[in-house]
């Protein structure tokens, strides 16, 4: 038998459909908000912890890569032909190996920038949130008022303007109630101060849309730090945005039922 219409195999798949609350729905959800017992949605916090763990890999990649040479190739290709520096002595008629050193050092701090430079108005709710377990980081961050947007009984939605990640997991004061931070102006300088005084190494992995600036600077000069900055154009646009978003349920209870209001990218 012979398919006569055009086009690859069609199946009849059934799908969900979930119409989106109306406006007196968000508005009785929002009424009956409990603010005891907040807590962060389980997919959310696997999906940002995998790309803390992204960054840090990236990171460390970059570490002393500064310190790399350049050598002729003898009888060993050591660590990758290096096409710039064979190309710009094309006339020897020999082949350039990179050397780099062995990696020095580790890091235990990142910090997401997501909106640099950050308006304070834009993101009111700025707090510090410990780990449930082993393998979440301890993380402190300023974000949207997430009591704004309702998207279920017990769940509501903001979005991140910043965050720092400590991995592993170690209790620490709340960032935006330690005065030892006071003198830290802006929202991003206070996070970068934070992670410089928890840092239990020199280097801090600092993912944002732009070099560090002066300011910045001064900041690791001041603690004896070291950023390890990287774009956040090296990742794709709708990834960033699905990583600022972060969903708040007022209780524990609420993630048996959150699935069914939450809508996943």
């Amino acid at each position: 038998m012979i398919s006569r219409l055009p086009g690859p195999p069609q199946v009849l798949k059934r799908i969900e459909l979930r119409p989106r609350p109306d406006r007196e729905e968000r508005e009785r959800w929002r009424r009956a908000w409990v603010p005891f017992g907040q807590c962060s949605w389980p997919p959310e916090d696997v999906r940002i912890e995998n790309f803390r763990s992204t960054v840090r890999d990236r990171a460390r990649e970059l570490m002393g890569q500064d310190l790399a040479r350049t050598e002729k190739f003898t009888t060993s290709l050591m660590d990758g032909i290096d096409i710039r520096e064979t190309l710009r002595r094309w006339y020897d008629g020999e082949l350039y190996v990179k050397v780099l050193p062995p990696r020095r050092g580790d890091l235990d701090a990142v910090v997401m920038l997501f909106d640099s430079p950050a308006d304070p108005r834009d993101y009111p709710w700025r707090t510090t949130w410990y780990a449930e377990h082993e393998e979440e980081s301890t993380l402190a961050f300023f974000a949207s008022d997430f009591r704004r947007e309702a998207v279920g009984p017990g769940i509501c939605l903001a979005h991140y303007g910043g965050a720092l990640f400590l991995f592993p997991p170690r209790p620490i004061p709340d960032i935006w109630t330690d005065e030892r931070l006071d003198r830290f102006t802006t929202l991003e300088e206070r996070l970068l101060g934070a992670a410089a005084l928890h840092s239990r190494h020199r280097h801090i992995a600092v993912v944002a849309s732009g070099p560090p600036g002066a300011a910045w600077r001064r900041i690791a000069r001041r603690f004896r730090k070291t950023w390890v900055p990287i774009s956040w154009s090296q990742f794709g646009e709708s990834t960033v945005q699905q990583l600022r978003q972060v969903h708040v349920l007022s209780g524990k209870v609420v993630r048996s039922w959150a699935d069914k209001y939450i809508r996943r990218p």
